[in-house]
Parts: structure tokens; sequence; C-alpha cells
């Protein structure tokens, strides 16, 4: 996966949350803007998780590749 496509997913992740769009509805648009499957995936990861009642972060660390501890924190 390029880079680029990771700092896409973040900038329209920024926007929309600064928007008040609500936090899965982001996720959901920025998983279908994103032409890389592999964060397509771990995007789809991360709304079970949060579905489930998983903090943001411990649902980015569940995603896995290509988000690293430093995108999801301790």
């Amino acid at each position: 996966m390029k880079d680029q496509y990771l700092v896409q997913w973040f900038r329209q992740m920024a926007v929309l949350l600064h928007c008040g769009i609500p936090a899965t509805r982001a996720i959901e648009a920025c998983a279908k803007q994103t032409s890389d499957p592999q964060l397509r995936s771990a995007s789809a990861t991360i709304l079970k998780e949060l579905r489930v009642g998983q903090r943001f972060s411990e649902a980015m660390r569940a995603a896995g590749a290509p988000f690293t501890p430093l995108h999801g924190g301790a």
C-alpha cells in the first residue's frame, strides 16, 4: 500500500469529523473513497469494533496494518 492512500484516509477523516459527521459514517465514507483494498478491509474492521463498543484506538489496533500503534495510541 502506498502511504498516499493512508494520508488521504486520515485527511478525509479529519475533515468529516470536523464537520460533525459521526465517526462510523466518516469511516464508511473513507472506506468507499479509497481504492486500496487493505485500507478498505481495515476500515471495515474498525467499524465492526466500534459497533460492539470498542474505543476508537482499540478498534484501530484490532484492524492492524496499515495502522500502527502510533495511529491508534498505546
